[in-house]
């Protein structure tokens, strides 16, 4: 592609194309620490030390402590991760419910001097250059950013890939790109 010159390309948006982008945002928006989980944690491990206590005896207060830790800690560590993999398996199922057809499918990135348009066959996205925030490139797909928490998923091959991003490159030169190894 020589430079300025327009790029046009068609592809098609699947669900793994949307996953992507909710598990980058989960990735980048959940916190690692919540005051709920903290307090759940607490209280789980208070439970746990009580019966441990109670089943032990009152002179075993330090191993029922230890135990109550154990077990807070243990929720603490190991809920995140649950909790994470409950929402990425229903965020997956509701993409692909027949009332979210119109986000899959078939589309056209048209990149030329003045924007980038994103059209599907029942809407037209157009975009000047100033409206975009970050490129994430990823095996398979491009993650084009509008906002901290808004991508389109490009899915496109390496060759084609190469080519959008040279052309977001000349002409959004401010652009935050993050190469996930695409290449």
């Amino acid at each position: 592609m020589e430079p300025g010159e327009s790029l046009r390309l068609e592809y098609t948006v699947g669900v793994p194309d949307l996953m992507a982008i909710v598990e980058r945002n989960a990735d980048a928006s959940l916190p690692k620490v919540s005051a709920t989980r903290f307090a759940l944690s607490a209280i789980l491990g208070s439970l746990v030390a009580v019966f441990a206590l109670l089943a032990m005896g009152a002179n075993a207060w330090p191993v029922a402590l230890a135990i109550g830790a154990g077990a807070a800690l243990g929720m603490s560590l190991l809920l995140p991760g649950h909790v994470r993999r409950k929402v990425l398996a229903r965020m997956a199922r509701r993409l692909a419910e027949p009332a979210n057809a119109p986000m899959l499918g078939p589309r056209t990135l048209a990149i030329d001097t003045a924007g980038m348009t994103l059209t599907s066959p029942t809407a037209e996205l157009r975009y000047r250059w100033a409206a975009l925030q970050k490129l994430v490139v990823t095996p398979g797909r491009l993650l084009l950013y509008v906002s901290g928490m808004q991508a389109h998923a490009i899915p496109l091959g390496s060759a084609e890939a190469a080519a959008v991003v040279a052309s977001l490159r000349e002409r959004a030169p401010w652009l935050a790109i993050e190469d996930d190894g695409v290449r």
